[in-house]
């Protein structure tokens, strides 16, 4: 009965009761009036009650209301089993309706499929209990890899495949048209995965991850990457002796325009010096001064050790306060003793082998003929650069106040020259030059979350800054406005809806920032997995909780209708007394 009809039910009772105690009122018999008013009144109002029925609220302890939601991935046959003996009075609802669930209301959602995803998991209430009945998604469940590089620097696409089937599935890696690694899942395992290429492009590139299944292919996924050119670097070389090591090193700085100033001990206090693409500068005596013009040193062990005690002073000034990077090739001579404070200590590794075999991402092993049996310590506070296949660290980079410090016990590479090999030579020393310089934080870069952005889904854009105020950028023509971090004042972010899948480009005053909107079928199976962990993770976090219990809660009660049939039954008994009584007392007069 909708709201009008009770208003035309409420008005005729209204009528018909003052009717009837008008009548009672004007009988000419007083005896019991007030009563037979009484009755008549609620007769007519039970009669309403029947026809509008009353409800009331009141604070209970309610137990959870038992809902459906499914989601892709969902098992049928486990779904019809649950609403079989759950009763047919299961609310099920798709992850696109939760909309249509309270936000006040306390539920017990079961959730079937791959999961829902962070944003989703908000619409249900926090009183609410999550009960999974998730599926393990089978494929590419976890990728990563670095989309922007510098160049020597190998692209390394890491990740973790689920192979639920019986065959083995294979992995291929391949850019412009070429296959460039390759790896084997066996079926029925879950297994972590590598592969690696080294780019030889510039800028943009769309690698591809294709799994295989004998000739059937089971998916093809783009890996965009970007590869920027090098920073330029201002490099100091500080040699105890000539040697080959120090010659090449400086022809391929030279040739990738890196600025260089070289000095080079040839006697006792007697230097050799020379410089490309840099200007002439004073090095007989190393000063702050003089090591502010540098962003990176290379030297050796002896040159260290035979330096004058203030110019060991000044470079360790610039390292910890400036920043200044340094590379130190461990040889036989003794290192410093700070350098232990930057967990940087190297070891015998016993007999002298004919080769060294280093394991070089993206170019695969590498050969170099054994020098000296050292290699470095193992510590928690480095980080791990190369080691040999072995598993000894032979090179490694620690922290020595605001600067880096890498150690590297490799003082023959230019036998990669010489051997033709020059891809391994330039990605090993890319990443020791670029591990030891300082950061560079006057890059206008942004960065995109989630790692892999989806059109017609919000992708965060953020920037890290010390900046007041910025620019808002510009995004395929639309300006996108940043906001600042209150916690994080450094970090300014926006938002933007990706409506077309690709290459994006944000411009910025030094640089463009581009970044790769995915297609939804793109990264499927890694969603889904990413899914799955946000609702394993909110259900356990609810396990034992007030989620799983009884919530208080205001309840919205019907008045049962017996209740108006005994108040009728009641005034209609009293009447038919009250006019049997009447009708007596009139006979015997």
């Amino acid at each position: 009965m909708n709201r009008q009809s009770e208003l035309i039910v409420l008005i005729i009772s209204v009528v018909i009761a003052a009717i009837l105690c008008w009548l009672e009122f004007r009988r000419t018999q007083k005896r019991f009036r007030l009563l037979r008013m009484t009755a008549a009144f609620a007769a007519v109002a039970a009669l309403t009650l029947l026809a509008i029925p009353v409800s009331y609220t009141s604070l209970s302890l309610v137990e959870p209301e038992v809902v459906i939601v499914t989601t892709d991935g969902v098992q049928r046959d486990s779904l019809a089993t649950f609403e079989r003996f759950a009763g047919r009075d299961v609310s099920r609802y798709s992850a696109n309706e939760l909309w249509k669930l309270s936000s006040a209301a306390h539920y017990q959602v079961h959730v079937f499929g791959y999961g829902l995803s962070a944003t989703e998991l908000e619409r249900i209430s926090g009183t609410s209990s999550i009960v999974p009945h998730l599926t393990a998604p089978s494929g590419i469940v976890q990728i990563h890899w670095q989309q922007q590089l510098l160049q020597g620097q190998p692209l390394l696409v890491q990740g973790r495949y689920n192979n639920t089937g019986t065959t083995p599935v294979q992995l291929q890696l391949s850019g412009q048209h070429t296959l460039l690694d390759s790896c084997t899942i066996a079926a029925g395992t879950d297994t972590l995965f590598q592969l690696q290429a080294l780019p030889v492009h510039k800028e943009k590139a769309l690698y591809q991850l294709t799994t295989l299944s004998g000739k059937d292919t089971l998916s093809k996924e783009p890996v965009p990457v970007v590869v920027n050119s090098h920073t330029p670097l201002s490099v100091l070389i500080l040699a105890a002796a000539p040697g080959f090591e120090y010659r090449f090193l400086t022809n391929w700085l030279t040739d990738n325009g890196y600025s260089i100033a070289s000095r080079t001990a040839i006697s006792k206090n007697k230097y050799q010096f020379s410089y490309a693409n840099h200007r002439q500068v004073a090095l007989e005596q190393l000063t702050p001064a003089t090591l502010s013009q540098f962003d990176v040193v290379v030297t050796d062990a002896a040159a260290l050790q035979t330096a004058a005690p203030a110019e060991l002073t000044a470079l360790r000034e610039q390292i910890a306060t400036r920043a200044m990077g340094m590379v130190v090739l461990a040889d036989s001579s003794k290192l410093p003793a700070w350098l232990s404070t930057a967990s940087l200590t190297v070891q015998q590794a016993g007999a002298v082998p004919q080769n060294l075999t280093l394991s070089v991402p993206g170019t695969g092993n590498a050969a170099l003929p054994a020098s000296l049996p050292l290699y470095i310590t193992p510590s928690a506070a480095l980080l791990p650069l190369y080691s040999d296949v072995q598993q000894h660290l032979r090179v490694a980079a620690g922290l020595y106040g605001a600067g880096h410090v890498v150690m590297s016990t490799l003082t023959n590479t230019y036998s990669w020259q010489l051997a033709g090999n020059q891809q391994t030579y330039a990605a090993v020393w890319s990443t020791l030059l670029q591990q030891a310089a300082r950061p560079d934080f006057t890059a206008q870069q942004w960065f995109t979350a989630p790692a892999l952005p989806v059109v017609h889904q919000p992708a965060v854009l953020y920037r890290n800054t010390t900046d007041s105020t910025i620019a808002p950028p510009l995004v395929n023509g639309h300006l996108v406005a940043p906001a600042q971090q209150q916690l994080l004042p450094f970090i300014w972010q926006g938002s933007y809806w990706p409506v077309h899948s690709g290459w994006q480009t944000i411009p910025a005053a030094n640089s463009n920032t581009p970044w790769y909107a995915y297609l939804p079928e793109h990264w499927k199976m890694v969603r889904a997995m990413e899914k799955r962990a946000v609702t394993l993770e909110r259900a356990y976090l609810q396990k034992n909780t007030s989620g799983t219990k009884k919530q208080p809660a205001i309840v919205n009660h019907k008045l049962p209708p017996v209740y108006a049939w005994i108040l009728l039954l009641a005034a209609c008994t009293f009447l038919w007394w009250e006019g049997k009584t009447r009708y007596t007392d009139r006979k015997k007069r």
